[in-house]
């Protein structure tokens, strides 16, 4: 089951969050706690910034507390439409495991014993009725 880690706010994770400029995130800084899946979120979001340092989370956290461990909520149930959807797209995932690239991939045998069999089609004698 998925749950939620809250750790305290340090003076360290403070000063990020209210610098960081990400929608959301001062009033984080405000707190005493903070989901430690969204301070990871945040500081990822902050990588692909140019001119612009990633927060290493390592420091961001020396200091902090795990103060609540917290249940996340249950996603909600899928209704029918939504969990075949889903049970499509697994499969297909698993064909495309199971297959190599279409452009390596070797003609498949149903197509060869096709043509077998059509072309005994062709030459076996025809009844008259």
């Amino acid at each position: 089951m998925p749950t939620q880690l809250l750790v305290s706010v340090t003076p360290a994770i403070r000063a990020f969050l209210l610098g960081c400029g990400e929608e959301g995130a001062a009033e984080r800084a405000e707190h005493d706690a903070v989901d430690m899946d969204e301070l990871y979120r945040i500081a990822g979001s902050m990588r692909g910034r140019q001119g612009v340092e990633a927060p290493r989370i390592h420091e961001l956290l020396e200091g902090a507390e795990v103060l609540e461990r917290r249940r996340a909520p249950e996603p909600e149930p899928l209704s029918e439409v939504q969990r075949m959807r889903q049970d499509h797209r697994s499969s297909e995932g698993a064909w495309s495991r199971a297959c190599p690239s279409p452009g390596g991939r070797p003609a498949p045998r149903r197509a060869a014993t096709c043509r077998r069999a059509s072309s005994l089609q062709r030459t076996s004698p025809r009844r008259s009725s």
